[in-house]
C-alpha cells in the first residue's frame, strides 16, 4: 500500500528556475484577460526569484506560503537587511 508518510514527495520545480516555475503555475489555468495573466506572472516572478536568493527551496508548500504578501515582504526585508549587513561586513574588513 501507499504510504505518503514514508514515500518521497514530487516537487515538479526542483531544480527549476524561476522563470520555468512561474511558467509552470500560469499554465495551470485559462486566462480570459491578458492584463491579469500579466500581473500574475509578474508577480509569481518575484516570489521564485526571491525564494531562489534566499536559497528556499522551490515546492508547491513554499510558493504558496511566500506568495502571500505580508511574508514576501518580510523574506524581502530580511534579504535586504542581510545584503546591508554583508556589505557593511565587507567594508569593515577591507580597512
Amino acid at each position: 500500500m501507499n504510504n505518503p508518510e514514508k514515500s518521497d514527495k514530487c516537487n515538479p520545480f526542483k531544480n527549476t528556475s524561476s522563470t520555468i516555475c512561474k511558467d509552470m503555475i500560469i499554465n495551470m489555468t485559462e486566462w480570459s484577460e491578458e492584463h491579469y495573466k500579466s500581473n500574475a506572472e509578474r508577480y509569481i516572478q518575484r516570489v521564485t526569484k526571491l525564494l531562489n536568493i534566499a536559497n528556499i527551496t522551490l515546492s508547491f508548500e513554499n510558493i504558496i506560503k511566500y506568495i502571500d504578501s505580508d511574508n514576501l515582504i518580510s523574506l524581502s526585508l530580511n534579504l535586504s537587511k542581510e545584503k546591508k549587513r554583508k556589505l557593511i561586513n565587507s567594508n569593515i574588513c577591507k580597512h
